[in-house]
């Protein structure tokens, strides 16, 4: 990896690192402080309607804005790509003001749609619960915006810092107004976390906009932004249809399985951002800015860079999670109100979401790649398809499985297009050389299999009292023995990132 980009994905480790820690501590804190019951379900199923509301208008929008800023900021220059950007962030928040008042006034509707079986008081306080985070689009969708901006400019370690700063207010909420206030304590501190998130990015990044209302929607860029915008917020929108669904069988299935898989996804959302998130967020510029000059050698670089980095990294994680799920979910949330069923609920879940965790870095990465190729519609038509896959498969397996069916279901849809999404690339765009690589996959499944036979053997010794520690070494173990198996099968990768790694120490003392 090139030192100019191994240091800011170092960088944004570290407080990828940091952040996710501080949203363990958060969700620690919430499991202790609330356990997990039809009121938690009620906050959950709520906040995760709204989040996917979130996403799909934020994520549509500031993923396209990259690449396009990039763009006018090389062919026109700083003053055009400042305009630009300031017309995309006064438009994009009178639309999200907009969308925030049509979900106030239909949220009863919503809630009567998404959680049938809710009545009486659990119905009005869900109700209540939309209402109040929905405050916080407007501010998440800017927010979005400026920290794509900032990832454009390479400035990312504000970004990074400005999720610390989410979870910060969160706990500080429960700790000192749950006493007083509940569980409502930790909903009104949502969208007052997006408004805090919003004025600290606003304040780094005013260099590179302004907001004012001068500019309006009479921009050619901005008309191709929006047009390149749909097709992501389609896509965006079939999978939270499909989270939403998700939701619906959870409910069927029992108390508390809402919560229980929400909690899931947060563990299971750590190891992935960990390994996904620097990875994703630097090779998404580097792209863009290739991609600007034609520079296609750069991006089959970058791919590949970051398809060994999950492979290497991605598996060993994987093995760990689906091994030792109940002793990481004891050791985080093992405490307070949250009681033996919730435990064993939440570890089902992450069990069977180890199999989602390298299909969904692949996903990150390689949908953002045809983005910065300003092609939104291959990766829209396979997300509908992939939703498709995971709606009928969670509703069929669910049946049989309960909750663990819901994940194998995503896991599976996860894994197929994953994989189709790498072959459309390589076929439309850039080859990445993969017959080349067909005999260093075969031992990486070889050393997978060693590594999987071992663990199994390790997991029927009788584990110590869940422990942190306990977890440490044996995770260790488990890493240790697939990187000096990858070294005895002699696969090239391994001695590729020794060879990088030493070159970067050797830059950095010159």
């Amino acid at each position: 990896m090139k030192e100019k980009t191994s240091k800011p994905v170092i960088l944004i480790f570290v407080l990828t690192v940091v952040g996710k820690i501080m949203g363990f501590i958060r969700s620690m804190i919430i499991a202790a402080y609330y356990g997990a019951d039809n009121v938690t379900d009620a906050y959950y199923l709520t906040n995760g309607i709204i989040s996917n509301v979130f996403y799909a208008i934020t994520m549509s929008v500031s993923v396209a804005f990259l690449p396009l800023y990039i763009k006018v900021k090389e062919e026109k220059g700083k003053l055009a790509g400042k305009q630009f950007a300031s017309r995309v962030l006064v438009n994009m928040s009178m639309l999200s003001g907009m969308v925030t008042l049509v979900l106030i006034a239909v949220a009863p509707l919503v809630i009567k749609i998404v959680a049938f079986s809710y009545v009486g008081t659990q119905f009005q306080m869900a109700v209540l619960f939309f209402r109040i985070m929905a405050v916080g689009i407007v501010f998440s969708l800017v927010t979005d915006i400026m920290q794509s901006l900032m990832n454009a400019e390479k400035i990312y370690g504000y970004v990074s810092f400005a999720t610390i700063l989410n979870s910060f207010i969160l706990i500080i909420a429960i700790i000192v107004f749950d006493e007083r206030f509940g569980i409502l304590a930790l909903v009104i501190a949502t969208p007052l976390s997006y408004l805090a998130q919003y004025i600290f990015l606003k304040l780094r990044s005013r260099k590179f906009v302004s907001f004012t209302l001068k500019y309006g929607i009479r921009d050619s860029n901005f008309k191709f932004l929006c047009k390149q915008s749909l097709p992501i917020f389609l896509s965006n929108a079939t999978i939270e249809i499909n989270q939403m669904i998700d939701q619906l069988l959870l409910i069927s299935i029992a108390e508390g399985a809402v919560t229980a898989l929400s909690y899931s996804a947060v563990l299971f959302q750590f190891s992935a951002h960990i390994l996904c998130m620097p990875v994703s967020t630097v090779t998404y510029t580097e792209i863009s800015q290739a991609c600007a000059r034609k520079d296609y050698d750069s991006v089959r670089y970058s791919l590949q860079q970051a398809l060994e980095l999950f492979i290497l990294i991605g598996i060993p994680i994987a093995i760990v999670i689906f091994f030792m799920p109940k002793l990481i979910v004891q050791i985080v949330y093992g405490r307070g109100e949250y009681d033996l069923t919730a435990i064993t609920q939440t570890a089902v879940g992450l069990k069977y979401y180890a199999f989602c965790l390298i299909p969904y870095c692949i996903k990150q990465v390689f949908t953002k790649a045809f983005y910065s190729m300003e092609d939104t519609k291959t990766p829209m038509k396979t997300g509908v398809l992939e939703v498709c896959l995971n709606i009928a498969s969670s509703i069929l397996l669910s049946h049989f499985l309960g909750i663990r069916g819901v994940v194998i279901g995503t896991a599976l849809a996860s894994t197929v297009f994953s994989m189709i999404l790498i072959l459309l690339f390589h076929k439309k765009y850039v080859k990445l050389g993969l017959k080349q690589k067909r005999k260093e996959i075969i031992k990486i499944i070889f050393v997978t299999i060693l590594t999987i036979l071992f663990t199994v053997f390790l997991c029927k010794m009788e584990l110590p009292i869940a422990s942190l520690w306990v977890f440490i070494i044996y995770s260790l173990v488990i890493i240790l023995l697939y990187m000096i198996l990858l070294c005895v099968m002699k696969v090239s990768l391994v001695w590729t990132w020794v060879l990088k790694i030493k070159a970067i120490e050797k830059n950095n003392k010159k």
